[in-house]
């Protein structure tokens, strides 16, 4: 039998909160991007963003949903400051 898709990974799974979910997943991915084109090491990372390492290796291994949108927002925002910094001087 074949599903439709929701349109949603996380509203398939059946998981709660799936916007939620898919909005983190999306800063999640581009905090990625921006450690692997910066070459970053997860302690490298971690300075950065002012958390500990463990938690910046739950978040590239996919294990971010006990971290609030707000902390995320705010490891990004921080990658972005720090680069705009590094560029501009």
């Amino acid at each position: 039998k074949i599903t439709r898709s929701s349109g949603s990974i996380f509203a398939g799974l059946g998981l709660a909160n799936p916007d939620e979910m898919l909005v983190k997943a999306k800063v999640v991915h581009k905090i990625e991007q921006e450690i692997k084109s910066r070459k970053l090491t997860q302690a490298e990372a971690a300075m950065l963003m002012d958390i500990p390492q463990p938690r910046v290796s739950k978040i590239v291994n996919g294990r971010f949903h006990d971290i609030s949108e707000t902390k995320l927002m705010h490891c990004l925002n921080k990658l972005d400051k720090i680069k705009m910094l590094w560029y501009n001087t």
